[in-house]
Protein backbone atom coordinates (compact mmCIF):
# COMPACT_ATOMS: atom_id res chain seq x y z
CA UNK A 1 0.00 0.00 0.00
CA UNK A 2 1.26 3.60 -0.43
CA UNK A 3 2.82 5.39 2.23
CA UNK A 4 0.51 7.95 3.65
CA UNK A 5 3.19 9.81 5.47
CA UNK A 6 3.50 12.61 2.49
CA UNK A 7 3.86 16.15 2.76
CA UNK A 8 0.82 17.92 3.54
CA UNK A 9 1.64 20.57 1.20
CA UNK A 10 2.97 18.28 -1.55
CA UNK A 11 -0.01 18.57 -4.25
CA UNK A 12 0.44 16.17 -7.45
CA UNK A 13 1.23 18.05 -10.71
CA UNK A 14 -1.66 18.68 -13.20
CA UNK A 15 -1.35 16.35 -16.04
CA UNK A 16 -1.77 18.26 -18.69
CA UNK A 17 -3.94 18.11 -21.84
CA UNK A 18 -1.52 16.70 -25.01
CA UNK A 19 -3.25 19.20 -27.30
CA UNK A 20 -1.58 22.35 -25.21
CA UNK A 21 1.70 19.92 -23.73
CA UNK A 22 3.40 18.07 -26.74
CA UNK A 23 6.21 16.35 -24.00
CA UNK A 24 7.00 15.84 -20.56
CA UNK A 25 8.62 18.54 -19.13
CA UNK A 26 12.73 18.31 -18.39
CA UNK A 27 13.15 16.39 -15.24
CA UNK A 28 16.23 15.41 -14.00
CA UNK A 29 18.09 11.95 -14.97
CA UNK A 30 17.22 8.51 -13.49
CA UNK A 31 19.35 7.90 -10.20
CA UNK A 32 17.98 5.29 -8.21
CA UNK A 33 21.03 5.32 -6.21
CA UNK A 34 20.70 9.18 -4.78
CA UNK A 35 18.32 7.63 -2.01
CA UNK A 36 17.04 11.82 -1.69
CA UNK A 37 15.53 11.85 -5.30
CA UNK A 38 13.91 7.84 -4.75
CA UNK A 39 12.27 9.39 -1.64
CA UNK A 40 10.97 12.35 -2.91
CA UNK A 41 9.58 10.86 -6.31
CA UNK A 42 8.02 7.85 -3.80
CA UNK A 43 6.43 10.92 -1.67
CA UNK A 44 4.97 12.83 -4.98
CA UNK A 45 3.54 8.99 -6.75
CA UNK A 46 1.89 8.65 -3.32
CA UNK A 47 0.26 11.75 -3.49
CA UNK A 48 -0.84 11.38 -6.89
CA UNK A 49 -2.17 7.77 -6.17
CA UNK A 50 -4.19 9.23 -3.51
CA UNK A 51 -5.12 12.23 -5.38
CA UNK A 52 -6.29 9.98 -7.97
CA UNK A 53 -8.31 7.51 -5.64
CA UNK A 54 -9.86 10.63 -3.75
CA UNK A 55 -11.02 11.48 -7.46
CA UNK A 56 -12.63 7.95 -8.03
CA UNK A 57 -14.62 8.03 -4.76
CA UNK A 58 -15.83 11.55 -5.16
CA UNK A 59 -17.35 11.27 -8.67
CA UNK A 60 -18.79 8.16 -7.64
CA UNK A 61 -20.35 9.25 -4.51
CA UNK A 62 -21.78 11.87 -6.64
CA UNK A 63 -23.87 8.83 -8.89
CA UNK A 64 -21.31 10.12 -11.46
CA UNK A 65 -19.22 7.60 -14.19
CA UNK A 66 -17.37 7.72 -17.13
CA UNK A 67 -14.64 10.10 -18.00
CA UNK A 68 -13.88 13.48 -17.04
CA UNK A 69 -13.68 16.51 -19.15
CA UNK A 70 -10.20 17.74 -20.73
CA UNK A 71 -10.02 20.82 -18.19
CA UNK A 72 -10.05 17.58 -15.06
CA UNK A 73 -8.73 14.75 -16.33
CA UNK A 74 -5.67 15.83 -14.36
CA UNK A 75 -5.66 11.86 -12.34
CA UNK A 76 -3.47 8.69 -12.72
CA UNK A 77 -7.00 7.28 -13.01
CA UNK A 78 -8.61 9.12 -15.88
CA UNK A 79 -5.01 9.43 -18.08
CA UNK A 80 -5.79 5.49 -17.58
CA UNK A 81 -8.96 5.72 -19.39
CA UNK A 82 -7.34 7.81 -22.26
CA UNK A 83 -5.26 4.88 -23.09
CA UNK A 84 -8.01 2.54 -23.78
CA UNK A 85 -7.78 3.72 -27.57
CA UNK A 86 -3.33 4.06 -27.79
CA UNK A 87 -2.16 1.24 -26.44
CA UNK A 88 -4.69 -2.17 -25.71
CA UNK A 89 -7.98 -2.37 -23.61
CA UNK A 90 -5.74 -5.50 -23.02
CA UNK A 91 -3.02 -4.10 -21.33
CA UNK A 92 -1.57 -5.03 -17.79
CA UNK A 93 0.59 -2.32 -16.83
CA UNK A 94 2.33 -3.07 -14.04
CA UNK A 95 3.58 -6.27 -15.77
CA UNK A 96 4.91 -4.17 -18.75
CA UNK A 97 6.11 -1.46 -16.71
CA UNK A 98 7.67 -3.77 -13.63
CA UNK A 99 9.73 -5.50 -16.50
CA UNK A 100 10.49 -1.66 -18.42
CA UNK A 101 12.06 -0.93 -14.96
CA UNK A 102 14.60 -3.85 -14.57
CA UNK A 103 15.48 -3.66 -18.04
CA UNK A 104 16.29 -0.08 -17.52
CA UNK A 105 18.76 -0.86 -14.22
CA UNK A 106 20.07 -3.54 -16.11
CA UNK A 107 22.00 -3.10 -19.57
CA UNK A 108 21.30 -5.13 -22.62
CA UNK A 109 23.17 -8.24 -22.78
CA UNK A 110 25.65 -8.67 -26.19
CA UNK A 111 24.04 -11.69 -26.37
CA UNK A 112 20.43 -10.53 -26.10
CA UNK A 113 18.03 -12.66 -28.29
CA UNK A 114 15.20 -11.18 -30.33
CA UNK A 115 12.67 -11.58 -28.05
CA UNK A 116 14.09 -9.93 -25.47
CA UNK A 117 15.11 -6.78 -27.77
CA UNK A 118 11.80 -6.79 -29.35
CA UNK A 119 10.14 -6.64 -25.41
CA UNK A 120 12.41 -3.79 -24.29
CA UNK A 121 11.45 -2.01 -27.25
CA UNK A 122 8.16 -2.23 -26.66
CA UNK A 123 8.24 -1.56 -23.24
CA UNK A 124 9.71 1.58 -23.97
CA UNK A 125 6.57 2.61 -26.62
CA UNK A 126 4.07 2.03 -23.55
CA UNK A 127 6.25 4.39 -21.52
CA UNK A 128 6.52 7.17 -24.07
CA UNK A 129 2.73 6.62 -24.47
CA UNK A 130 2.01 7.05 -21.01
CA UNK A 131 4.18 10.15 -21.02
CA UNK A 132 1.85 11.63 -22.98
CA UNK A 133 -0.50 11.92 -19.95
CA UNK A 134 2.04 11.58 -17.11
CA UNK A 135 4.67 13.66 -17.75
CA UNK A 136 7.82 12.00 -16.29
CA UNK A 137 6.74 8.46 -15.79
CA UNK A 138 9.23 6.57 -17.49
CA UNK A 139 12.03 9.08 -15.11
CA UNK A 140 9.78 8.06 -11.81
CA UNK A 141 9.06 4.37 -12.62
CA UNK A 142 13.08 3.96 -12.62
CA UNK A 143 13.58 5.92 -9.86
CA UNK A 144 11.31 3.93 -7.30
CA UNK A 145 13.62 1.18 -8.41
CA UNK A 146 13.30 -1.33 -5.04
CA UNK A 147 10.01 0.50 -4.07
CA UNK A 148 7.80 -2.02 -5.66
CA UNK A 149 4.59 -1.51 -3.99
CA UNK A 150 4.22 2.39 -4.74
CA UNK A 151 5.23 1.48 -8.50
CA UNK A 152 2.16 -1.19 -8.14
CA UNK A 153 -0.26 1.85 -6.68
CA UNK A 154 0.52 3.72 -9.67
CA UNK A 155 0.02 1.00 -12.15
CA UNK A 156 -3.43 0.25 -10.37
CA UNK A 157 -4.51 3.20 -10.98
CA UNK A 158 -4.06 3.20 -14.86
CA UNK A 159 -5.43 0.12 -15.00
CA UNK A 160 -8.57 0.87 -13.40
CA UNK A 161 -8.78 3.25 -15.93
CA UNK A 162 -8.35 1.81 -18.78
CA UNK A 163 -10.40 -1.31 -17.58
CA UNK A 164 -13.19 1.23 -16.62
CA UNK A 165 -13.39 3.20 -19.92
CA UNK A 166 -13.48 -0.27 -21.26
CA UNK A 167 -16.35 -1.17 -19.46
CA UNK A 168 -18.21 2.10 -19.75
CA UNK A 169 -17.59 2.09 -23.60
CA UNK A 170 -19.49 -1.71 -23.36
CA UNK A 171 -22.12 -0.35 -21.79
CA UNK A 172 -23.36 2.42 -23.63
CA UNK A 173 -23.09 0.05 -27.02
CA UNK A 174 -24.90 -2.81 -25.24
CA UNK A 175 -27.72 -0.18 -24.20
CA UNK A 176 -27.60 1.69 -27.81
CA UNK A 177 -27.68 -1.84 -30.00
CA UNK A 178 -31.32 -2.36 -30.21
CA UNK A 179 -31.86 1.62 -31.82
CA UNK A 180 -28.31 0.98 -34.33
CA UNK A 181 -29.77 -2.24 -35.67
CA UNK A 182 -33.50 -0.83 -36.10
CA UNK A 183 -31.98 1.68 -38.56
CA UNK A 184 -30.77 -1.11 -40.90
CA UNK A 185 -32.31 -4.18 -39.79
CA UNK A 186 -36.18 -2.82 -39.01
CA UNK A 187 -38.94 -3.97 -41.51
CA UNK A 188 -37.22 -4.01 -44.56
CA UNK A 189 -34.20 -5.34 -46.14
CA UNK A 190 -30.74 -4.16 -45.51
CA UNK A 191 -29.76 -1.51 -47.82
CA UNK A 192 -27.70 -3.22 -50.77
CA UNK A 193 -28.51 -6.97 -50.56
CA UNK A 194 -31.61 -7.70 -52.82
CA UNK A 195 -34.08 -9.82 -50.41
CA UNK A 196 -35.37 -13.55 -50.98
CA UNK A 197 -39.10 -13.47 -50.91
CA UNK A 198 -38.90 -16.58 -49.10
CA UNK A 199 -36.95 -15.08 -46.09
CA UNK A 200 -38.28 -13.55 -43.23
CA UNK A 201 -37.76 -9.85 -42.60
CA UNK A 202 -36.35 -9.02 -38.83
CA UNK A 203 -39.48 -6.82 -37.41
CA UNK A 204 -38.99 -4.40 -34.92
CA UNK A 205 -40.25 -6.76 -32.39
CA UNK A 206 -37.88 -9.29 -33.52
CA UNK A 207 -35.13 -6.92 -32.65
CA UNK A 208 -36.60 -6.09 -29.13
CA UNK A 209 -35.10 -9.34 -27.60
CA UNK A 210 -31.99 -8.27 -28.76
CA UNK A 211 -32.03 -5.54 -25.33
CA UNK A 212 -31.12 -8.85 -23.50
CA UNK A 213 -27.26 -9.89 -24.04
CA UNK A 214 -28.30 -13.36 -23.45
CA UNK A 215 -30.59 -13.04 -26.59
CA UNK A 216 -27.54 -12.47 -28.49
CA UNK A 217 -24.89 -14.05 -30.60
CA UNK A 218 -25.81 -17.59 -31.69
CA UNK A 219 -29.27 -17.36 -29.88
CA UNK A 220 -30.70 -14.86 -32.72
CA UNK A 221 -30.49 -14.86 -36.31
CA UNK A 222 -29.68 -11.42 -36.85
CA UNK A 223 -27.09 -10.87 -33.79
CA UNK A 224 -25.98 -14.91 -35.76
CA UNK A 225 -25.53 -13.47 -39.54
CA UNK A 226 -23.45 -10.46 -38.14
CA UNK A 227 -21.15 -12.67 -36.59
CA UNK A 228 -21.28 -15.44 -38.95
CA UNK A 229 -17.29 -16.01 -41.11
CA UNK A 230 -18.02 -13.79 -44.13
CA UNK A 231 -16.27 -16.89 -45.87
CA UNK A 232 -19.30 -18.39 -45.57
CA UNK A 233 -22.11 -17.68 -48.22
CA UNK A 234 -25.50 -15.04 -46.49
CA UNK A 235 -28.10 -17.66 -46.68
CA UNK A 236 -30.45 -18.68 -44.28
CA UNK A 237 -29.28 -21.87 -44.62
CA UNK A 238 -25.57 -21.19 -43.52
CA UNK A 239 -27.64 -19.41 -40.48
CA UNK A 240 -29.23 -22.43 -39.95
CA UNK A 241 -26.03 -24.60 -39.44
CA UNK A 242 -24.21 -21.99 -37.46
CA UNK A 243 -27.13 -22.24 -35.36
CA UNK A 244 -26.82 -25.55 -35.16
CA UNK A 245 -23.21 -25.28 -33.89
CA UNK A 246 -22.03 -26.51 -37.17
CA UNK A 247 -19.84 -23.89 -38.44
CA UNK A 248 -16.74 -23.05 -36.06
CA UNK A 249 -16.41 -19.47 -35.38
CA UNK A 250 -12.77 -17.96 -34.10
CA UNK A 251 -10.64 -15.18 -33.82
CA UNK A 252 -8.74 -15.82 -37.13
CA UNK A 253 -11.46 -14.94 -39.50
CA UNK A 254 -13.39 -12.14 -40.28
CA UNK A 255 -16.89 -12.01 -39.18
CA UNK A 256 -19.66 -10.80 -41.31
CA UNK A 257 -20.63 -7.36 -39.59
CA UNK A 258 -17.08 -6.12 -40.53
CA UNK A 259 -17.75 -5.78 -44.03
CA UNK A 260 -19.89 -3.81 -46.26
CA UNK A 261 -23.41 -5.03 -46.67
CA UNK A 262 -23.68 -7.62 -49.97
CA UNK A 263 -19.84 -7.99 -50.18
CA UNK A 264 -19.08 -11.48 -51.36
CA UNK A 265 -16.30 -13.26 -49.84
CA UNK A 266 -12.58 -13.00 -52.37
CA UNK A 267 -9.53 -14.68 -50.62
CA UNK A 268 -7.09 -13.09 -53.10
CA UNK A 269 -8.70 -9.96 -52.53
CA UNK A 270 -10.30 -9.45 -48.67
CA UNK A 271 -9.76 -6.05 -48.96
CA UNK A 272 -12.96 -5.38 -50.51
CA UNK A 273 -15.80 -4.16 -48.11
CA UNK A 274 -13.60 -4.47 -45.06
CA UNK A 275 -14.63 -2.26 -42.57
CA UNK A 276 -17.24 -0.80 -44.46
CA UNK A 277 -20.76 -1.90 -42.49
CA UNK A 278 -23.07 0.72 -41.76
CA UNK A 279 -23.73 -0.71 -37.84
CA UNK A 280 -19.75 -0.22 -37.51
CA UNK A 281 -19.82 3.05 -38.79
CA UNK A 282 -22.89 3.42 -36.06
CA UNK A 283 -20.94 1.90 -33.34
CA UNK A 284 -18.05 3.88 -33.96
CA UNK A 285 -20.54 7.87 -34.18
CA UNK A 286 -21.78 6.25 -31.41
CA UNK A 287 -18.77 6.24 -28.51
CA UNK A 288 -16.56 9.55 -30.81
CA UNK A 289 -19.17 11.63 -31.56
CA UNK A 290 -22.39 10.63 -29.21
CA UNK A 291 -25.11 8.45 -29.24
CA UNK A 292 -27.52 11.12 -31.02
CA UNK A 293 -25.17 11.00 -34.13
CA UNK A 294 -25.79 7.52 -35.32
CA UNK A 295 -28.18 8.37 -37.87
CA UNK A 296 -26.54 11.76 -38.95
CA UNK A 297 -24.22 13.18 -41.40
CA UNK A 298 -20.66 12.29 -41.30
CA UNK A 299 -18.78 14.59 -38.64
CA UNK A 300 -22.38 15.55 -36.68
CA UNK A 301 -22.05 16.92 -33.33
CA UNK A 302 -24.56 14.86 -30.84
CA UNK A 303 -26.34 16.33 -28.18
CA UNK A 304 -24.40 14.67 -25.90
CA UNK A 305 -20.70 15.56 -26.47
CA UNK A 306 -18.85 12.68 -27.25
CA UNK A 307 -15.28 11.21 -26.81
CA UNK A 308 -14.06 13.22 -29.75
CA UNK A 309 -15.73 16.26 -28.77
CA UNK A 310 -14.26 16.47 -25.59
CA UNK A 311 -10.78 15.46 -26.80
CA UNK A 312 -9.80 17.50 -29.74
CA UNK A 313 -9.83 13.87 -31.87
CA UNK A 314 -10.34 14.26 -35.88
CA UNK A 315 -9.17 10.96 -36.70
CA UNK A 316 -8.98 7.01 -35.90
CA UNK A 317 -5.72 5.26 -36.37
CA UNK A 318 -5.21 1.30 -36.07
CA UNK A 319 -5.13 0.64 -32.36
CA UNK A 320 -8.65 3.17 -32.27
CA UNK A 321 -9.86 1.01 -34.41
CA UNK A 322 -9.21 -2.55 -33.59
CA UNK A 323 -10.29 -1.72 -30.31
CA UNK A 324 -13.79 -0.41 -31.95
CA UNK A 325 -14.39 -3.69 -33.98
CA UNK A 326 -13.49 -5.51 -31.14
CA UNK A 327 -16.39 -3.80 -28.80
CA UNK A 328 -18.36 -4.26 -32.18
CA UNK A 329 -17.92 -8.10 -31.81
CA UNK A 330 -18.02 -8.60 -28.00
CA UNK A 331 -21.71 -6.28 -28.03
CA UNK A 332 -22.95 -8.89 -30.75
CA UNK A 333 -22.05 -12.07 -28.30
CA UNK A 334 -24.47 -13.38 -25.83
CA UNK A 335 -21.86 -13.42 -22.82
CA UNK A 336 -20.68 -11.19 -20.52
CA UNK A 337 -16.89 -9.67 -21.39
CA UNK A 338 -14.49 -11.75 -21.18
CA UNK A 339 -11.03 -12.06 -23.35
CA UNK A 340 -12.18 -15.50 -24.28
CA UNK A 341 -14.79 -17.09 -25.24
CA UNK A 342 -14.79 -20.61 -26.84
CA UNK A 343 -12.59 -20.44 -29.66
CA UNK A 344 -12.86 -16.95 -29.89
CA UNK A 345 -9.78 -15.06 -28.09
CA UNK A 346 -10.72 -11.37 -28.14
CA UNK A 347 -7.04 -10.41 -26.90
CA UNK A 348 -5.48 -11.84 -29.97
CA UNK A 349 -8.01 -11.02 -32.62
CA UNK A 350 -7.71 -7.16 -30.98
CA UNK A 351 -4.20 -7.28 -32.25
CA UNK A 352 -4.57 -9.11 -35.75
CA UNK A 353 -6.79 -6.38 -36.71
CA UNK A 354 -4.73 -3.62 -35.73
CA UNK A 355 -1.76 -5.63 -37.06
CA UNK A 356 -4.08 -5.78 -40.36
CA UNK A 357 -4.69 -2.07 -40.29
CA UNK A 358 -1.14 -0.78 -39.60
CA UNK A 359 -0.09 -2.57 -43.10
CA UNK A 360 0.17 0.77 -45.32
CA UNK A 361 -1.92 -0.85 -47.59
CA UNK A 362 -5.14 -0.07 -44.62
CA UNK A 363 -4.68 3.85 -45.68
CA UNK A 364 -7.97 4.20 -47.98
CA UNK A 365 -9.80 1.87 -45.78
CA UNK A 366 -9.06 4.04 -42.69
CA UNK A 367 -9.42 7.01 -44.83
CA UNK A 368 -12.96 6.12 -45.70
CA UNK A 369 -13.78 4.84 -42.28
CA UNK A 370 -12.51 8.53 -40.73
CA UNK A 371 -14.78 10.35 -43.32
CA UNK A 372 -17.95 8.44 -42.45
CA UNK A 373 -17.27 8.90 -38.72
CA UNK A 374 -15.76 12.74 -38.57
CA UNK A 375 -16.46 14.19 -42.08
CA UNK A 376 -14.32 15.09 -44.56
CA UNK A 377 -12.38 17.50 -42.43
CA UNK A 378 -10.63 14.96 -40.51
CA UNK A 379 -6.87 14.75 -40.36
CA UNK A 380 -4.48 11.98 -41.36
CA UNK A 381 -1.38 10.66 -39.36
CA UNK A 382 1.52 8.25 -38.97
CA UNK A 383 1.07 5.02 -39.42
CA UNK A 384 1.18 3.38 -36.04
CA UNK A 385 2.95 0.57 -35.01
CA UNK A 386 1.84 -2.92 -34.76
CA UNK A 387 1.22 -5.06 -31.40
CA UNK A 388 3.39 -7.93 -31.16
CA UNK A 389 2.26 -11.09 -33.36
CA UNK A 390 0.43 -13.29 -31.69
CA UNK A 391 1.35 -17.16 -31.52
CA UNK A 392 -0.95 -18.95 -33.67
CA UNK A 393 0.37 -19.95 -36.50
CA UNK A 394 -2.33 -21.40 -38.34
CA UNK A 395 -4.20 -19.89 -41.57
CA UNK A 396 -6.32 -17.13 -41.17
CA UNK A 397 -8.68 -14.79 -43.09
CA UNK A 398 -5.53 -12.18 -41.63
CA UNK A 399 -2.83 -14.51 -43.29
CA UNK A 400 -5.10 -14.69 -46.79
CA UNK A 401 -5.05 -10.80 -46.52
CA UNK A 402 -1.50 -10.23 -45.78
CA UNK A 403 -0.80 -12.54 -48.66
CA UNK A 404 -2.92 -10.87 -51.00
CA UNK A 405 -1.34 -7.94 -50.46
CA UNK A 406 2.11 -9.01 -50.94
CA UNK A 407 0.93 -10.40 -54.12
CA UNK A 408 -0.60 -6.66 -55.00
CA UNK A 409 2.27 -5.17 -54.64
CA UNK A 410 4.24 -7.76 -56.64
CA UNK A 411 2.58 -7.17 -58.94
CA UNK A 412 3.06 -3.37 -58.85
CA UNK A 413 6.31 -3.04 -58.31
CA UNK A 414 8.37 -6.29 -59.45
CA UNK A 415 11.72 -5.32 -58.96
CA UNK A 416 11.41 -3.79 -55.63
CA UNK A 417 10.85 -5.17 -52.46
CA UNK A 418 7.94 -5.21 -50.28
CA UNK A 419 7.40 -2.37 -47.93
CA UNK A 420 8.99 -3.74 -44.49
CA UNK A 421 6.30 -4.22 -41.25
CA UNK A 422 6.31 -1.24 -39.05
CA UNK A 423 8.69 -1.51 -36.08
CA UNK A 424 8.85 -0.48 -32.37
CA UNK A 425 10.68 2.45 -33.00
CA UNK A 426 7.35 4.31 -34.70
CA UNK A 427 5.02 5.72 -32.49
CA UNK A 428 2.12 4.36 -31.09
CA UNK A 429 -0.24 6.92 -31.22
CA UNK A 430 -3.36 6.53 -32.29
CA UNK A 431 -4.93 9.63 -34.01
CA UNK A 432 -4.40 13.44 -34.00
CA UNK A 433 -5.30 16.05 -31.27
CA UNK A 434 -6.88 19.03 -32.54
CA UNK A 435 -7.83 20.47 -35.90
CA UNK A 436 -4.22 20.59 -37.00
CA UNK A 437 -3.43 18.82 -39.47
CA UNK A 438 -0.16 16.72 -39.56
CA UNK A 439 3.10 17.47 -41.44
CA UNK A 440 3.03 15.41 -45.02
CA UNK A 441 -0.65 14.76 -44.95
CA UNK A 442 -3.39 16.25 -47.10
CA UNK A 443 -7.17 17.25 -46.88
CA UNK A 444 -9.23 14.50 -47.20
CA UNK A 445 -10.72 14.34 -51.23
CA UNK A 446 -10.65 12.19 -54.43
CA UNK A 447 -7.71 14.00 -55.68
CA UNK A 448 -5.72 12.14 -52.71
CA UNK A 449 -7.90 8.88 -53.04
CA UNK A 450 -8.40 8.21 -57.36
CA UNK A 451 -11.68 5.87 -57.50
CA UNK A 452 -13.04 6.04 -54.10
CA UNK A 453 -16.47 7.67 -53.59
CA UNK A 454 -16.79 8.77 -50.36
CA UNK A 455 -20.68 9.28 -50.65
CA UNK A 456 -23.48 11.68 -50.14
CA UNK A 457 -23.68 13.24 -47.16
CA UNK A 458 -26.93 11.88 -46.63
CA UNK A 459 -25.06 8.63 -44.85
CA UNK A 460 -25.49 6.01 -47.82
CA UNK A 461 -22.39 3.91 -48.11
CA UNK A 462 -19.26 4.99 -50.13
CA UNK A 463 -18.45 2.91 -53.30
CA UNK A 464 -14.66 2.04 -53.85
CA UNK A 465 -15.01 1.56 -57.12
CA UNK A 466 -14.21 -0.97 -59.78
CA UNK A 467 -11.18 -2.05 -57.76
CA UNK A 468 -9.61 1.17 -57.77
CA UNK A 469 -10.08 2.35 -54.42
CA UNK A 470 -7.77 0.01 -53.15
CA UNK A 471 -4.27 1.51 -55.37
CA UNK A 472 -2.61 2.50 -51.68
CA UNK A 473 0.77 2.99 -53.72
CA UNK A 474 -0.10 5.52 -56.30
CA UNK A 475 -2.99 7.14 -54.17
CA UNK A 476 -1.82 8.04 -51.54
CA UNK A 477 2.03 9.41 -51.40
CA UNK A 478 3.84 6.29 -53.10
CA UNK A 479 3.40 3.94 -49.86
CA UNK A 480 3.76 6.68 -47.06
CA UNK A 481 2.56 4.84 -43.75
CA UNK A 482 -0.67 5.97 -42.71
CA UNK A 483 -2.16 4.68 -38.81
CA UNK A 484 -3.34 7.10 -36.95
CA UNK A 485 -0.60 9.69 -36.12
CA UNK A 486 0.22 11.77 -32.67
CA UNK A 487 -2.16 10.67 -29.58
CA UNK A 488 -5.65 9.60 -30.31
CA UNK A 489 -7.97 12.31 -28.50
CA UNK A 490 -6.65 12.33 -25.06
CA UNK A 491 -7.95 15.05 -23.66
CA UNK A 492 -11.05 14.07 -22.73
CA UNK A 493 -13.23 11.42 -21.30
CA UNK A 494 -11.77 7.91 -20.96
Amino acid sequence: MPSKSSPSTMTPPAFTNITNNPGPPPRARPNPNDAALVQATVQRLNAQVVASTTAVKAKKGKGGHGDASASNGHTLHESGRRLVFSLSPFIQYFTVIDSYVRHELNPAEPDEDADEQKARAYEKEVVKEIERFVPGFGIDMINTGGFIPERKAVCQQLQSGTRGARSDDSDSLNKGLVAMLNRFYGTRPLPGVEHDPSAAIPTTSDLLSLSQKRNRGLSHRLTARLICPVKYPDTEETIDLLLQRKIDIDHTLFFRGMFAPGTLWDPNDPDVGLLDHPVMYSITKHICNGPSTVDKDPGAVGRRTGKSGLAGMTSLGPSGIAYLVTQYRFILASHTWTEKDGNFDYRIFYTNVKEALADTASAAIIAKFNYHVFGAGHSLGKRVAPAPADSNTGPSDFDLLKAARAAKRARVEPDEDAPSEPDYGQQMDNGQMGGGQMVGTTALSEQNFPGINFGATSGAYADFGAGNGYGFDTAYGGGAGYGGGAAFGHGGRY
